[in-house]
């Protein structure tokens, strides 16, 4: 599969629904500044725009494997680091992003696994338990808003069961995901 056309050409085609699902996506994946985010798949720039009304142009990055969308992406979001890869081969080091989400994309991969894989390779791996939890103690996202909604002993009770679950970790702590986002209306 190939994505050979301009960026206002797959803008036109895909524009209508990946304008409307990039804030949808940013606020599933719950980002907000400060935070350094990579757009895996970035196309012309929709999610990546998104992304950079939300933590800044010189917080964001973005991949494609196709030329004329990189092109469009940069021109897009001027400031955000754009740069030609595959979703299968970032060039950018371990742990440098807080979050690596990607819109209408894993179905294009070529190897949606190892895409998947690079995703994660690049995204902060948790330093510690404690600094994996610690956002469920402030309230962030639906997790943390559970987490808050518990009295201290039940909030008590799941940060150990969560403790024992991931094999009461010592030192940093990378936890293996596979998350879909599906929503629709017939």
């Amino acid at each position: 599969m190939t994505f050979a056309v301009s960026g206002d050409v797959y803008e036109r085609y895909m524009g209508r629904y990946s304008r409307l699902l990039a804030p949808c996506l940013a606020d599933f994946a719950g980002i907000e500044q400060p935070a350094r985010v990579l757009d895996v798949g970035c196309g012309p720039g929709a999610l990546t725009e998104e992304l950079a009304a939300r933590t800044g142009a010189a917080a964001v990055a973005a991949a494609d494997p196709s030329e004329s969308f990189v092109e469009a992406c940069r021109a897009r979001v001027p400031g955000a680091d754009v740069r030609l890869a595959p979703a299968e081969a970032l060039p950018w080091e371990d742990g440098s992003f807080e979050a690596a989400p990607s819109q209408l994309v894993v179905n294009f991969m070529r190897d949606a696994d190892a895409g998947v894989r690079e995703m994660r390779r690049v995204a902060v791996a948790y330093e510690d338990f404690d600094d994996y939890w610690l956002p469920f103690e402030t309230g962030t996202g639906p997790g943390g808003a559970y987490c808050a909604s518990l009295g201290p002993g039940a909030r008590r009770a799941l940060r150990d069961e969560c403790f024992r679950r991931l094999g009461e970790p010592q030192g940093s702590l990378t936890l293996a995901a596979r998350a879909w986002a599906v929503r629709g209306a017939v």
